[in-house]
Parts: C-alpha cells; sequence; structure tokens
C-alpha cells in the first residue's frame, strides 16, 4: 500500500512536471529519467541535410602548370529551404594515410575541359574560390527538396604514386 502511494505521487509529480507547474523544492531536484538534466539543444550546423554524390576525379594536363587533379560531383539540398554559397572540402590522401592536399570551393563555379587545360591556375583557383560565383551574385543558390549543384575542384601538383603490385 505504501509502495503504491509513492508511486502515484512520484507519477503526480512528473504530471505536474510536464504541464509545467512550478512546485516549490520540488522543481529544484533533479530525478534522474524525470528531469531534462543538463541537456543541450542540438544545433544544425546547416550542412547536415547536404549530401555529395557521383563524385569523381581525373587528370588534365594544364598547358601552363602541368598535371592537374580535377575533381567533380553534385551536392543534393536535402533540406526544405534554398541553401547559398555552398562551400565543400576535399582531401587528397597518400598510401599512408596522411592528407597530402586539401582544397575548398564553392559550389556552381564551372570549368570547362578546355578552361581546365589553357588557363593558369592561379586563374583556375580564383574561380572556384569565388563565394558570388562565375555568373555573378545569385548563382550560387541551390533549390530545396533534393536539387543538385555540381562542384568542380582542381589541385595542382598532386603526386599519385603507383598501388604496390
Amino acid at each position: 500500500m505504501v509502495l503504491l502511494v509513492i508511486v502515484l505521487l512520484i507519477a503526480l509529480l512528473f504530471g505536474l512536471k510536464s504541464l509545467g507547474v512550478k512546485i516549490p523544492y520540488v522543481n529544484n531536484l533533479n530525478i534522474p529519467f524525470l528531469s531534462q538534466g543538463n541537456q543541450q539543444a542540438v544545433v544544425d550546423p546547416g550542412n547536415a541535410r547536404m549530401k555529395t554524390v557521383d563524385i569523381k576525379g581525373k587528370f588534365i594536363n594544364n598547358e601552363k602548370s602541368g598535371q592537374l587533379l580535377v575533381i567533380t560531383g553534385e551536392v543534393l539540398n536535402q533540406y526544405k529551404d534554398t541553401r547559398g554559397a555552398i562551400q565543400v572540402m576535399g582531401h587528397i590522401y597518400a598510401n599512408n594515410g596522411k592528407v597530402t592536399a586539401t582544397k575548398r570551393v564553392y559550389c556552381g563555379n564551372l570549368l570547362s575541359d578546355a578552361d581546365l587545360t589553357a588557363k593558369p591556375f592561379e586563374e583556375i583557383n580564383r574561380q572556384l574560390t569565388n563565394k558570388q560565383g562565375n555568373s555573378g551574385a545569385g548563382k550560387q543558390n541551390c533549390s530545396s527538396g533534393g536539387q543538385s549543384m555540381r562542384l568542380i575542384s582542381a589541385v595542382s601538383g598532386v603526386q599519385i604514386p603507383a598501388s604496390p603490385p
């Protein structure tokens, strides 16, 4: 009987607390499983529902800068609203797992193979890191609902060692 009264009292306190009723001395108690504790709200950094797909790499011989590693792909926006100035970061890893190169570029800054072959690397890099987009402001928006935006990145001087036999 006493146990039943204790259980009912705890249930009543939990119910009142969940309804927002302030009870002196009781609201300051930190009862496991009944109180929120010091939980912090999870904050979405704005990229949790962005996904890269169809990532491919190839080498292009640039007339002025030598061999470039060109990485292309798409970024899917799975948010309900439009995202803009989408920046992606890629890493190139050596066989030992260490990062040999890192590159950040903005999506939507597209260059043709002819541009990648003829333009100096500094110009290619300037275009790919332009937050406003190659075609002016507003060209960097990626619509909601699974829409995609093309990405391209070029890295100069990357040496990819041959895999051991």
